[in-house]
């Protein structure tokens, strides 16, 4: 349905509202749309080293971002330094 609201200036607009269930799912798939974006670390495992950036002797590393986190946290917890 739409309601008719009126602008800062005074000019009509038509506001498109959804229904609750609506945004609700819409607002899930966004949640779920951003935790699959890939995240990129460098992982050096002779120095045991991980960094956000290319290193030299570096292996690089995308998981999407869910997974991401939990590799470094697993890494740092195993005596990775960060960079």
């Amino acid at each position: 349905y739409r309601s008719m609201r009126l602008c800062p200036l005074g000019h009509s607009r038509f506001i498109f509202k959804a229904k609750t269930t609506e945004r609700k799912v819409a607002l899930k798939k966004e949640r779920f749309r951003m935790n699959e974006t890939e995240k990129t670390a460098w992982v050096d495992e002779e120095n045991e080293i991980v960094s956000f950036h290319a290193i030299d002797n570096g292996e690089m590393v995308m998981k999407t971002e869910n997974l991401f986190w939990e590799f470094l946290f697993g890494l740092t917890s195993a005596g990775y330094r960060g960079m």
